[in-house]
């Protein structure tokens, strides 16, 4: 649509119908400038549409001559109509039945969108967009350019920490060292698993200097979002001093996480392009409860491939790398650097990490990470409505085949699906590596096993990129992808029994 563009201000306004039955107009706050008005529509439109599976989109637009009916909702006169004002913006529900308006309205209400005025209600005049607010669509002008610096400062925090936590070891070895014997131990030295502090750290600082220097934060839901993710990292980090937390608290604690992120973000997954599976989403309760399955999930899985030096970290580093890519995209700038914030933060610890394992990510950093990936995924989906959610679930295909083959490997065997072993693909590679590197030490043939898997996790990244508003693709690809992994593994088991065979006779 073509357009010139008028002088300032520009009022954004959208406009959708529901089954031909009710018709939803939004109105938001004057903008300064053309750009972020544009912005405002974007946000806006993906913000309704993920949120109203109904909808059709009739018509948006910024005018720099409002009508009288925008004047009105944004200066807060009553009106004859119901309203739901939230951050920045009223949304007006007509309807040939008053009825219908006002259920919607209501329903609005009571899912905290915002607050429903019947017609003629005293309402307060629009302000700028709150950020905090559910219906938010400005974000801030967050952009690259600016976010450099920004990354920098989260890696170096986060490596200043590790490097502490490793340089006072003897200090606090006695609670943060990892056991001396293990089902899945696979080096020598004592070690402090307690990474996930450095990660952690690493963004709460940036945050606290961006506030401090700012005023606020350039992201506005890392706040919530690093207040949600305590209990997964919380459980975690206890399972890391006691020893003695089990794999269900610590996925029950990941999957309040998830329930905390989204009371405070509003953000839960709805559509799965399945359309039995998203008539069920469309309900919040079962919304919830699925969003909170699959972060848990993804939690687990990354837990679940930090075995090695560098292994989960480094496949962390490169999912998350892919949702900023994919983001960016899309022109979800504000996600592709809140993704790109914990990849460097993890990256300062990575530095540690790999190749002497000189500090452990443990149970606190796995499912710390494992949060903020499976939330990212849930906001790159939410956010932006042209990208399937199996998009997100490909780029994570590595460590959820990994827990889906674990999990009927167990099953197989009578085991419990918490049980663990020195059966999965990467204790597999190890131990090749060891059996045809028999001069090499445990610490270095530990390190030899995750640069083949980052490149194996990077496979499927690309289809992933290139057709994720395709979720009949996204879907085929993330199959093939499990065959692959089960080719893989049937390869380098066959391989281990073979050079056993050799080691024998010899």
């Amino acid at each position: 649509m073509a357009s010139i563009r008028p002088p300032e201000p520009y009022s954004p306004f959208v406009r959708l119908e529901v089954n031909n039955q009710l018709s939803l107009r939004a109105v938001f706050a004057n903008q300064t400038t053309f750009e972020d008005c544009e912005r405002v529509l974007t946000r806006a439109r993906r913000a309704l549409l993920s949120n109203c599976d109904r909808c059709v989109l009739e018509d948006w637009g910024c005018v720099s001559s409002p009508g009288p009916q925008i004047q009105s909702v944004q200066s807060g006169i009553p009106l004859s109509d119901y309203v739901l004002n939230f951050g920045g913006g009223a949304i007006i529900f007509k309807a040939t039945d008053a009825l219908i308006a006002k259920s919607a309205c209501e329903l609005s209400q009571q899912e905290g969108n915002g607050v429903c005025y019947a017609p003629g209600e005293s309402r307060p005049s629009l302000d700028l967009p709150d950020l905090n607010s559910k219906f938010s669509v400005d974000d801030r002008r967050i952009d690259f350019r600016g976010s450099w610096a920004l990354l920098a400062c989260v890696a170096f925090v986060s490596f200043l920490a590790s490097l502490f936590i490793f340089k006072t070891k003897r200090l606090h070895g006695a609670l943060t060292f990892d056991l001396a014997q293990g089902v899945q131990r696979s080096h020598t030295d004592p070690t402090p698993r307690i990474g996930g502090v450095g990660i952690f750290s690493g963004l709460s600082v940036t945050v606290l200097i961006q506030l401090h220097v700012f005023g606020e934060s350039a992201l506005v839901w890392i706040v919530p979002l690093l207040f949600a993710s305590l209990p997964a990292f919380g459980f975690g980090l206890a399972e890391d001093l006691t020893k003695s937390v089990g794999v269900a608290p610590r996925l029950l604690a990941t999957m309040t996480s998830s329930l905390l992120a989204w009371w405070l973000t509003g953000v839960s997954l709805r559509s799965l392009d399945l359309a039995p599976f998203d008539l069920l989403l469309s309900h919040t309760f079962f919304s919830l409860i699925f969003t909170a399955f699959a972060v848990g999930g993804i939690a687990n899985a990354i837990n679940i491939i930090d075995g090695f030096h560098g292994l989960a970290a480094g496949v962390s580093i490169i999912i998350l790398a892919a949702i900023a890519a994919l983001a960016a995209e899309v022109g979800d700038v504000p996600l592709a650097v809140f993704a790109s914030l914990i990849a460097a933060a993890t990256a300062g610890f990575l530095l540690l990490n790999f190749p002497r394992g000189r500090v452990f990510l443990g149970d606190g950093g796995a499912y710390l990470l494992g949060f903020f990936i499976g939330w990212c995924g849930v906001l790159l989906s939410t956010r932006n409505p042209d990208v399937s959610a199996w998009a997100s679930l490909l780029i994570c295909a590595y460590p959820v085949a990994e827990t889906l083959f674990s999990i009927t490997r167990r099953l197989k065997l009578r085991l419990h699906i918490g049980h663990p072993d020195r059966e999965h693909l990467h204790s597999l590679i190890h131990r090749l590596i060891q059996l045809r590197l028999p001069g090499h030490s445990l610490n270095q043939t530990n390190a030899l096993v995750a640069p083949p898997l980052w490149i194996f996790a990077a496979i499927p990244i690309p289809i992933a990129l290139m057709f994720s508003a395709n979720p009949v693709t996204l879907s085929a690809a993330f199959l093939i992808f499990c065959a692959l992994y089960g080719v893989l593994y049937s390869w380098v088991s066959a391989r281990c029994e073979r050079a056993l065979d050799e080691k024998a006779v010899s």
